[in-house]
């Protein structure tokens, strides 16, 4: 191309009977690719393509194909596969709020705009002023296309003239049609006056109706699919009942407690709600939140989930159940690290099934299963928190294992000697690492722990064997005593070691 004026002066258009060039919006309006008409023309990262662009490259061609994310695009454009056969909008405008703009682009030019606008000799001698008629075909097209589309009655129409100015139009489009000039289209101008013409918002079952009417190629005839509608039954207003018995036994899980498990609920922990997409895991999580508000009114309770988006939603299906209760905190990940920024650690690990826990999962319900995913996906979970937290200045940790190899992830420690030496430097020694547990980073120290004095009921722990023995421990224990089990006298406050 570089060497030759024109692409027709080419060799390249005499020895072949197709071609494929490369070029930009721009290039397909120059005078290089003069009189060049393309049967396809491919938009990539159509995203990134304003639509004026996207006006100037489709008047070179039949067909186009826009290859790029939807997401990316607010307010969302759509185009169709138009013929002779099948006329209709070029284009059709769908805001994030439902508002949208049909839009048809005319091939109109300079010479006649200024034709319709001016009186021909015949009509001057009748004293008849000229009567505008450019855009008129393309109104009466959109207008019948509307027509066509259930629920779409009051759809904004447009009629877009890249080749014509504002002050032509001015003077020839007929009276009713809402247009844009080049000037218009220009990307400074060209998004406002969208936003200025889209209609009311459309309802769900109007935009359903103009999407098959706009790309009936993309709709799937219901006998070539190969499943049913899942209907997941998750709606907020389902206030009296839960799906089945599985589900009632999540939400109540560790608060149906004994008379003697009464006086030791003072505190709860962390609850994990797993399970595959359908599972009915929004249900669970909405009904617990509820629950736990109305048997403990002054705990703060903190739900987090993966994305900002399942936040909004959780939360307002929660205010629909609860009757507008406002006390529960709502974060992502993302969001809690925000909240917390001054802090710059965050340590965690991953459940190990020892043959203690084993033993406990041996008894959940039937149909109740454990997963624990394979290394690829615990790595990628980790970096992708790990990123997170980088943002707002915090680095994360592991506990008994390492992904120092595959990330910016430090291998933590329970008993870190660097904190301790920041905390005690008068206290600073040497230490040596911990031989208990291979990739354990702690270091050498006494545990004054014991098992069986946790009342949560994590059924992944390992440290509670008996359950009602926990509980037992739990409620009996006394913290003025020098044990956390009561196993002897109580020392004498003068053998007792402490700081000064």
């Amino acid at each position: 191309m570089e060497n030759y004026e024109t692409f027709d002066s080419s060799p390249i258009t005499e020895s072949s009977s197709g071609y494929v060039v490369g070029a930009t919006p721009f290039a397909t309006r120059t005078k290089r690719l003069r009189g060049v008409e393309f049967e396809t023309i491919i938009f990539d990262e159509a995203s990134q393509i304003t639509l004026p662009l996207a006006v100037m490259g489709m008047l070179a061609g039949k067909r186009f194909v826009f290859i790029g994310d939807q997401k990316q695009l607010p307010p969302v454009l759509m185009t169709r596969f138009g013929s002779r056969a099948d006329p209709g909008p070029d284009f059709w405008v769908l805001h994030d709020d439902g508002r949208s703009l049909l839009l048809k682009v005319s091939a109109g030019t300079v010479e006649e705009a200024r034709a319709a606008s001016q009186p021909n000799f015949f009509q001057s001698l009748l004293g008849k002023s000229a009567a505008a008629t450019i855009g008129v075909a393309e109104r009466e097209t959109l207008l019948a296309f509307v027509a066509r589309v259930a629920g779409a009655r009051d759809l904004a129409t447009a009629v877009a003239f890249p080749n014509v100015s504002e002050a032509d139009l001015r003077k020839a489009v007929a009276s009713g049609i809402v247009y844009a000039g080049k000037e218009t289209l220009a990307p400074e101008r060209f998004r406002s006056w969208i936003d200025a013409q889209l209609s009311s918002p459309l309802s769900g079952d109007a935009i359903v109706a103009l999407r098959k009417a706009m790309a009936p190629e993309v709709v799937i005839p219901a006998h070539f699919t190969v499943r049913s509608t899942l209907e997941r039954n998750i709606d907020a207003q389902l206030a009296d009942y839960l799906l089945d018995y599985d589900q009632e036994w999540a939400v109540k899980l560790d608060l149906d407690l004994s008379q003697d498990a009464e006086s030791t609920a003072k505190e709860f922990g962390p609850r994990l709600v797993n399970g595959v997409a359908g599972s009915g895991k929004s249900l669970i999580l909405l009904y617990r939140a509820n629950l736990l508000r109305q048997l403990y009114p002054d705990k703060r309770i903190l739900v987090i989930t993966h994305n900002r988006a399942l936040i909004g939603d959780l939360e307002g299906r929660y205010l629909d159940l609860s009757g507008g209760d406002r006390t529960v905190e709502w974060r992502t990940f993302q969001g809690w690290c925000a909240s917390y920024w001054p802090a710059h650690r965050c340590y965690f690990s991953f459940a190990d099934i020892y043959a203690k826990v084993e033993r406990n999962l041996r008894k959940l319900p039937p149909g109740i299963d454990v997963y624990d995913p394979p290394d690829d996906q615990k790595i990628a979970l980790a970096l992708d928190l790990a990123e997170i937290a980088a943002w707002h200045g915090i680095t994360l940790f592991t506990c008994a294992e390492d992904f120092s190899a595959v990330g910016p992830i430090q291998r933590g420690s329970c008993v870190d000697k660097e904190i301790l030496d920041l905390l005690w430097p008068e206290k600073a020694r040497k230490m040596k690492l911990s031989s208990n547990r291979g990739k354990c980073g702690c270091y050498d120290s006494r545990d004054i722990g014991a098992y069986d004095t946790c009342p949560h009921g994590c059924i992944y722990c390992y440290v509670v064997l008996n359950r009602p023995l926990a509980l037992k421990n739990y409620r009996e224990h006394d913290p003025d005593h020098d044990a956390l089990i009561k196993r002897g006298p109580k020392q004498s406050p003068a053998s007792v070691a402490s700081d000064p």
